[in-house]
Protein backbone atom coordinates (compact mmCIF):
# COMPACT_ATOMS: atom_id res chain seq x y z
CA UNK A 1 0.00 0.00 0.00
CA UNK A 2 1.27 3.46 -0.89
CA UNK A 3 0.01 6.99 -0.36
CA UNK A 4 -0.13 9.22 -3.44
CA UNK A 5 -1.68 12.70 -3.60
CA UNK A 6 -3.66 12.07 -0.43
CA UNK A 7 -4.99 8.64 -1.44
CA UNK A 8 -4.01 5.25 -0.05
CA UNK A 9 -3.53 2.94 -3.01
CA UNK A 10 -3.21 -0.84 -3.07
CA UNK A 11 -0.70 -1.51 -5.85
CA UNK A 12 -1.70 -5.18 -5.84
CA UNK A 13 -5.25 -4.24 -6.77
CA UNK A 14 -4.04 -2.40 -9.87
CA UNK A 15 -1.74 -5.30 -10.80
CA UNK A 16 -4.60 -7.79 -10.42
CA UNK A 17 -6.82 -5.86 -12.82
CA UNK A 18 -3.95 -5.36 -15.26
CA UNK A 19 -3.33 -9.09 -15.37
CA UNK A 20 -7.01 -9.65 -16.01
CA UNK A 21 -6.72 -7.80 -19.32
CA UNK A 22 -6.50 -10.18 -22.26
CA UNK A 23 -2.94 -10.41 -23.51
CA UNK A 24 -1.23 -9.30 -20.29
CA UNK A 25 0.91 -12.05 -18.74
CA UNK A 26 2.53 -10.23 -15.80
CA UNK A 27 2.56 -6.76 -14.32
CA UNK A 28 4.09 -4.71 -11.55
CA UNK A 29 3.00 -1.20 -10.51
CA UNK A 30 5.46 1.10 -8.77
CA UNK A 31 5.52 4.73 -7.61
CA UNK A 32 8.34 6.60 -9.37
CA UNK A 33 9.46 10.23 -9.49
CA UNK A 34 9.66 12.02 -12.83
CA UNK A 35 12.29 14.61 -13.74
CA UNK A 36 10.37 17.35 -11.90
CA UNK A 37 10.19 15.32 -8.68
CA UNK A 38 6.49 14.59 -9.08
CA UNK A 39 5.45 11.08 -8.04
CA UNK A 40 3.77 8.94 -10.68
CA UNK A 41 2.28 5.49 -10.92
CA UNK A 42 4.25 3.42 -13.43
CA UNK A 43 3.05 0.09 -14.82
CA UNK A 44 5.61 -2.53 -15.88
CA UNK A 45 3.92 -4.96 -18.24
CA UNK A 46 4.84 -8.26 -19.89
CA UNK A 47 2.39 -9.05 -22.68
CA UNK A 48 1.84 -11.82 -25.20
CA UNK A 49 1.60 -9.30 -28.03
CA UNK A 50 2.20 -5.60 -28.66
CA UNK A 51 -0.18 -3.47 -26.58
CA UNK A 52 -0.80 0.27 -26.37
CA UNK A 53 -0.77 2.44 -23.28
CA UNK A 54 -4.16 3.84 -24.29
CA UNK A 55 -5.73 0.37 -24.30
CA UNK A 56 -4.43 -0.44 -20.84
CA UNK A 57 -5.66 2.90 -19.46
CA UNK A 58 -9.07 2.42 -21.01
CA UNK A 59 -9.46 -1.03 -19.45
CA UNK A 60 -8.26 0.15 -16.04
CA UNK A 61 -10.56 3.20 -16.07
CA UNK A 62 -13.53 0.84 -16.41
CA UNK A 63 -12.79 -0.63 -12.97
CA UNK A 64 -10.63 1.88 -11.08
CA UNK A 65 -10.88 5.54 -10.08
CA UNK A 66 -8.72 8.00 -11.98
CA UNK A 67 -6.11 8.37 -9.25
CA UNK A 68 -5.32 4.63 -9.40
CA UNK A 69 -4.71 4.47 -13.16
CA UNK A 70 -1.03 4.65 -14.24
CA UNK A 71 -0.26 7.03 -17.10
CA UNK A 72 3.24 5.70 -17.75
CA UNK A 73 4.00 2.14 -18.86
CA UNK A 74 7.18 0.18 -19.50
CA UNK A 75 6.72 -2.88 -21.71
CA UNK A 76 9.19 -5.68 -20.96
CA UNK A 77 10.00 -9.16 -22.27
CA UNK A 78 10.18 -10.44 -18.68
CA UNK A 79 10.24 -9.08 -15.14
CA UNK A 80 13.46 -9.34 -13.08
CA UNK A 81 13.43 -12.07 -10.44
CA UNK A 82 15.24 -12.61 -7.15
CA UNK A 83 17.15 -15.81 -6.41
CA UNK A 84 13.98 -17.07 -4.74
CA UNK A 85 12.00 -16.63 -7.94
CA UNK A 86 10.01 -13.60 -6.74
CA UNK A 87 9.70 -10.35 -8.70
CA UNK A 88 12.67 -8.12 -7.88
CA UNK A 89 11.01 -4.71 -7.65
CA UNK A 90 14.32 -3.01 -6.87
CA UNK A 91 15.72 -4.12 -10.22
CA UNK A 92 12.92 -2.68 -12.33
CA UNK A 93 14.36 -0.24 -14.87
CA UNK A 94 14.17 3.51 -14.35
CA UNK A 95 11.76 5.42 -16.54
CA UNK A 96 13.35 7.80 -19.01
CA UNK A 97 12.16 11.37 -19.31
CA UNK A 98 10.75 10.72 -22.77
CA UNK A 99 8.29 8.18 -21.38
CA UNK A 100 6.98 10.75 -18.90
CA UNK A 101 6.79 13.34 -21.64
CA UNK A 102 4.81 11.07 -23.94
CA UNK A 103 2.03 10.74 -21.40
CA UNK A 104 1.67 14.45 -20.78
CA UNK A 105 -0.25 15.56 -23.86
CA UNK A 106 -3.39 14.16 -25.40
CA UNK A 107 -5.43 16.79 -27.22
CA UNK A 108 -9.10 17.46 -26.35
CA UNK A 109 -11.56 15.48 -28.43
CA UNK A 110 -14.88 17.18 -27.66
CA UNK A 111 -16.20 20.70 -27.20
CA UNK A 112 -16.53 20.09 -23.44
CA UNK A 113 -12.92 18.94 -23.17
CA UNK A 114 -11.75 21.99 -25.17
CA UNK A 115 -13.60 24.29 -22.76
CA UNK A 116 -12.13 22.52 -19.74
CA UNK A 117 -8.61 22.68 -21.20
CA UNK A 118 -9.00 26.45 -21.69
CA UNK A 119 -10.23 26.87 -18.09
CA UNK A 120 -7.40 24.75 -16.66
CA UNK A 121 -4.73 26.57 -18.67
CA UNK A 122 -6.03 29.97 -17.59
CA UNK A 123 -6.35 29.02 -13.91
CA UNK A 124 -3.05 27.15 -13.62
CA UNK A 125 -1.05 29.42 -15.95
CA UNK A 126 0.15 26.46 -18.03
CA UNK A 127 0.00 26.02 -21.81
CA UNK A 128 -0.82 22.86 -23.72
CA UNK A 129 -2.60 20.88 -21.02
CA UNK A 130 -3.73 17.45 -22.18
CA UNK A 131 -6.88 15.61 -21.20
CA UNK A 132 -4.94 13.02 -19.15
CA UNK A 133 -2.81 15.51 -17.22
CA UNK A 134 -3.36 15.39 -13.49
CA UNK A 135 -4.80 18.53 -11.87
CA UNK A 136 -2.74 18.17 -8.70
CA UNK A 137 0.49 17.32 -10.50
CA UNK A 138 0.07 20.58 -12.44
CA UNK A 139 -0.04 22.62 -9.23
CA UNK A 140 -3.72 22.40 -8.37
CA UNK A 141 -4.91 22.36 -4.77
CA UNK A 142 -8.17 22.38 -2.83
CA UNK A 143 -8.61 26.14 -3.19
CA UNK A 144 -7.94 26.10 -6.93
CA UNK A 145 -10.40 23.21 -7.17
CA UNK A 146 -13.13 25.55 -5.88
CA UNK A 147 -12.12 28.19 -8.43
CA UNK A 148 -12.10 25.55 -11.15
CA UNK A 149 -15.62 24.52 -10.24
CA UNK A 150 -16.86 28.11 -10.39
CA UNK A 151 -15.31 28.79 -13.79
CA UNK A 152 -16.62 25.53 -15.20
CA UNK A 153 -20.12 26.35 -14.01
CA UNK A 154 -19.94 29.67 -15.85
CA UNK A 155 -19.11 27.70 -19.01
CA UNK A 156 -22.14 25.46 -18.47
CA UNK A 157 -20.12 22.45 -17.28
CA UNK A 158 -21.33 20.97 -14.01
CA UNK A 159 -19.55 18.68 -11.56
CA UNK A 160 -18.61 18.73 -7.88
CA UNK A 161 -15.40 19.44 -5.98
CA UNK A 162 -15.20 15.78 -4.95
CA UNK A 163 -15.13 14.84 -8.66
CA UNK A 164 -11.86 16.74 -9.07
CA UNK A 165 -10.30 14.74 -6.23
CA UNK A 166 -11.78 11.47 -7.47
CA UNK A 167 -11.07 11.78 -11.21
CA UNK A 168 -8.28 14.42 -11.38
CA UNK A 169 -8.02 14.74 -15.19
CA UNK A 170 -10.11 16.45 -17.86
CA UNK A 171 -10.71 13.18 -19.67
CA UNK A 172 -12.07 11.49 -16.55
CA UNK A 173 -14.05 14.50 -15.30
CA UNK A 174 -15.75 14.93 -18.68
CA UNK A 175 -17.05 11.35 -18.40
CA UNK A 176 -18.59 12.05 -15.01
CA UNK A 177 -20.45 15.32 -15.46
CA UNK A 178 -23.71 16.09 -13.66
CA UNK A 179 -26.95 17.52 -14.89
CA UNK A 180 -27.26 21.04 -13.51
CA UNK A 181 -28.97 20.82 -10.16
CA UNK A 182 -31.85 23.16 -9.45
CA UNK A 183 -30.95 24.82 -6.19
CA UNK A 184 -32.62 27.73 -4.53
CA UNK A 185 -30.25 30.63 -4.96
CA UNK A 186 -30.51 33.94 -3.16
CA UNK A 187 -29.65 36.62 -5.67
CA UNK A 188 -29.22 40.35 -5.29
CA UNK A 189 -27.94 42.13 -2.18
CA UNK A 190 -29.10 39.98 0.71
CA UNK A 191 -30.59 41.35 3.91
CA UNK A 192 -32.15 39.85 7.02
CA UNK A 193 -31.08 37.46 9.79
CA UNK A 194 -28.54 34.68 9.40
CA UNK A 195 -28.25 31.71 11.77
CA UNK A 196 -24.94 31.43 13.60
CA UNK A 197 -22.57 28.67 12.53
CA UNK A 198 -21.48 26.38 15.43
CA UNK A 199 -17.93 27.76 15.19
CA UNK A 200 -19.29 31.30 15.37
CA UNK A 201 -21.18 30.34 18.51
CA UNK A 202 -17.96 29.00 19.98
CA UNK A 203 -16.28 32.33 19.21
CA UNK A 204 -18.88 34.28 21.19
CA UNK A 205 -18.86 31.73 24.02
CA UNK A 206 -15.16 32.45 24.54
CA UNK A 207 -16.08 36.05 25.34
CA UNK A 208 -12.82 37.53 24.06
CA UNK A 209 -11.89 40.84 25.67
CA UNK A 210 -10.79 42.24 22.30
CA UNK A 211 -13.20 40.39 20.01
CA UNK A 212 -12.62 42.83 17.14
CA UNK A 213 -8.92 41.92 16.97
CA UNK A 214 -9.74 38.38 15.84
CA UNK A 215 -9.19 39.24 12.20
CA UNK A 216 -7.11 38.40 9.15
CA UNK A 217 -5.47 40.81 6.75
CA UNK A 218 -3.44 41.07 3.55
CA UNK A 219 -1.15 43.79 2.28
CA UNK A 220 -1.00 43.89 -1.51
CA UNK A 221 1.01 45.84 -4.03
CA UNK A 222 -1.23 48.12 -6.08
CA UNK A 223 -0.35 49.66 -9.43
CA UNK A 224 -0.16 53.45 -9.32
CA UNK A 225 -2.39 53.48 -12.40
CA UNK A 226 -5.32 52.37 -10.20
CA UNK A 227 -7.28 55.46 -9.23
CA UNK A 228 -9.14 56.06 -5.99
CA UNK A 229 -12.43 56.09 -7.92
CA UNK A 230 -11.57 52.84 -9.70
CA UNK A 231 -10.71 51.09 -6.44
CA UNK A 232 -13.83 52.45 -4.73
CA UNK A 233 -16.00 51.08 -7.55
CA UNK A 234 -14.37 47.62 -7.46
CA UNK A 235 -14.60 47.32 -3.67
CA UNK A 236 -18.24 48.39 -3.63
CA UNK A 237 -19.13 45.71 -6.19
CA UNK A 238 -17.13 43.14 -4.22
CA UNK A 239 -18.96 43.99 -0.98
CA UNK A 240 -22.36 43.81 -2.67
CA UNK A 241 -21.58 40.46 -4.30
CA UNK A 242 -20.07 38.71 -1.27
CA UNK A 243 -22.84 39.18 1.27
CA UNK A 244 -20.86 37.65 4.14
CA UNK A 245 -18.60 40.73 4.08
CA UNK A 246 -21.59 42.73 5.29
CA UNK A 247 -22.43 40.58 8.33
CA UNK A 248 -23.34 42.48 11.47
CA UNK A 249 -23.99 41.48 15.09
CA UNK A 250 -26.18 42.86 17.84
CA UNK A 251 -27.04 41.60 21.33
CA UNK A 252 -30.74 41.78 22.15
CA UNK A 253 -32.02 41.36 25.71
CA UNK A 254 -30.45 38.52 27.70
CA UNK A 255 -29.69 36.33 24.72
CA UNK A 256 -26.54 34.20 25.00
CA UNK A 257 -25.50 34.92 21.42
CA UNK A 258 -25.84 38.06 19.31
CA UNK A 259 -28.19 38.17 16.36
CA UNK A 260 -26.32 37.83 13.08
CA UNK A 261 -27.69 39.67 10.07
CA UNK A 262 -26.84 40.80 6.55
CA UNK A 263 -26.39 44.55 6.73
CA UNK A 264 -26.06 47.27 4.14
CA UNK A 265 -23.18 48.97 5.93
CA UNK A 266 -20.21 49.84 3.72
CA UNK A 267 -17.86 52.48 4.98
CA UNK A 268 -16.03 52.82 1.68
CA UNK A 269 -12.28 52.72 1.22
CA UNK A 270 -9.86 54.73 3.30
CA UNK A 271 -7.03 56.62 1.60
CA UNK A 272 -3.70 57.29 3.29
CA UNK A 273 -0.38 58.76 2.23
CA UNK A 274 2.96 57.59 3.64
CA UNK A 275 6.35 59.19 3.23
CA UNK A 276 8.23 55.95 3.85
CA UNK A 277 7.43 52.24 3.54
CA UNK A 278 8.47 51.80 7.18
CA UNK A 279 5.33 53.67 8.20
CA UNK A 280 3.03 51.14 6.49
CA UNK A 281 3.16 48.50 9.23
CA UNK A 282 1.95 50.82 11.96
CA UNK A 283 -0.75 52.20 9.69
CA UNK A 284 -2.07 48.70 8.97
CA UNK A 285 -2.07 47.79 12.66
CA UNK A 286 -4.12 50.88 13.45
CA UNK A 287 -6.77 49.96 10.90
CA UNK A 288 -6.85 46.34 12.08
CA UNK A 289 -7.74 47.60 15.54
CA UNK A 290 -10.43 49.85 14.11
CA UNK A 291 -12.92 47.13 13.14
CA UNK A 292 -16.21 46.96 15.07
CA UNK A 293 -18.34 43.91 14.33
CA UNK A 294 -21.17 45.28 16.49
CA UNK A 295 -21.53 48.25 14.14
CA UNK A 296 -21.61 46.08 11.02
CA UNK A 297 -18.00 47.07 10.41
CA UNK A 298 -16.50 43.71 9.43
CA UNK A 299 -14.13 44.94 6.71
CA UNK A 300 -11.50 47.65 6.40
CA UNK A 301 -9.99 48.55 3.00
CA UNK A 302 -7.19 51.11 2.82
CA UNK A 303 -5.49 52.51 -0.27
CA UNK A 304 -1.97 53.52 0.79
CA UNK A 305 -0.32 56.00 -1.56
CA UNK A 306 3.47 55.85 -1.43
CA UNK A 307 6.15 58.37 -2.38
CA UNK A 308 7.54 58.90 -5.86
CA UNK A 309 10.53 56.67 -5.07
CA UNK A 310 8.19 53.66 -4.80
CA UNK A 311 6.99 52.02 -8.03
CA UNK A 312 3.73 50.79 -6.49
CA UNK A 313 1.15 51.84 -3.93
CA UNK A 314 -0.19 49.39 -1.35
CA UNK A 315 -3.65 48.01 -0.61
CA UNK A 316 -4.50 46.87 2.90
CA UNK A 317 -7.57 44.69 3.48
CA UNK A 318 -8.52 43.56 6.98
CA UNK A 319 -11.55 41.32 7.56
CA UNK A 320 -12.82 39.85 10.80
CA UNK A 321 -12.39 36.07 10.98
CA UNK A 322 -16.17 35.68 11.38
CA UNK A 323 -16.43 36.56 7.69
CA UNK A 324 -13.28 35.21 6.06
CA UNK A 325 -10.87 32.27 6.09
CA UNK A 326 -7.86 31.09 4.13
CA UNK A 327 -9.91 29.71 1.25
CA UNK A 328 -11.98 32.87 0.92
CA UNK A 329 -8.99 35.18 0.46
CA UNK A 330 -7.89 33.68 -2.84
CA UNK A 331 -11.42 33.97 -4.24
CA UNK A 332 -11.86 37.56 -3.00
CA UNK A 333 -8.51 38.71 -4.37
CA UNK A 334 -9.17 37.08 -7.74
CA UNK A 335 -12.57 38.80 -7.96
CA UNK A 336 -11.09 42.17 -6.95
CA UNK A 337 -8.24 41.81 -9.46
CA UNK A 338 -10.66 41.05 -12.29
CA UNK A 339 -12.87 44.01 -11.37
CA UNK A 340 -9.90 46.40 -11.29
CA UNK A 341 -8.36 45.14 -14.53
CA UNK A 342 -11.60 45.33 -16.50
CA UNK A 343 -12.48 48.71 -15.05
CA UNK A 344 -9.09 50.12 -16.07
CA UNK A 345 -9.59 48.72 -19.58
CA UNK A 346 -13.01 50.37 -19.78
CA UNK A 347 -14.72 46.98 -19.95
CA UNK A 348 -17.74 45.73 -18.05
CA UNK A 349 -17.25 42.65 -15.90
CA UNK A 350 -19.72 40.44 -14.09
CA UNK A 351 -18.60 38.41 -11.11
CA UNK A 352 -19.53 34.68 -11.15
CA UNK A 353 -23.22 33.98 -10.58
CA UNK A 354 -24.08 33.48 -6.94
CA UNK A 355 -24.87 29.95 -5.80
CA UNK A 356 -26.05 28.75 -2.43
CA UNK A 357 -25.72 31.59 0.05
CA UNK A 358 -23.93 31.36 3.38
CA UNK A 359 -27.35 31.72 5.05
CA UNK A 360 -28.76 28.74 3.18
CA UNK A 361 -25.67 26.65 3.89
CA UNK A 362 -25.78 27.32 7.64
CA UNK A 363 -29.51 26.52 7.73
CA UNK A 364 -28.85 23.14 6.08
CA UNK A 365 -25.94 22.53 8.46
CA UNK A 366 -28.12 23.21 11.48
CA UNK A 367 -30.90 20.99 10.08
CA UNK A 368 -28.41 18.16 9.61
CA UNK A 369 -27.07 18.56 13.14
CA UNK A 370 -30.57 18.52 14.60
CA UNK A 371 -31.56 15.42 12.62
CA UNK A 372 -28.54 13.47 13.84
CA UNK A 373 -29.46 14.25 17.45
CA UNK A 374 -32.98 12.86 17.05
Amino acid sequence: QVKLRGYRIELGEIESILEGIEGVKQSVVQVREDDSGSKQLVGYVVSEEAMSRELLQEKLEEKLPEYMVPRVYVFMDSLPLTVNGKIDRNSLPAVDGESYERKTYVAPRTDTEEKLVSIWEDLLGIDRIGIHDNFFELGGDSIKAIQLLSRSKQAGIHYKVKDIFLHQSIGAISKNLHVEESIIEEQGILEGDVLLHPIQKDFFERNYKEANHYNQSVLLRLSKSVTEAGLEYACKVLMEHHDTLRLGYVYEGEEKYPRQYYGTFYKGIEVEKVTSVEAIEGLCERYQCDLDIFKGDLVRIVMINTGDEELENRLFIGIHHLGVDGVSWRILIEDLTNLLEHNQAGQSYNLPTKGTSYRQWVEKLNDLGASELE
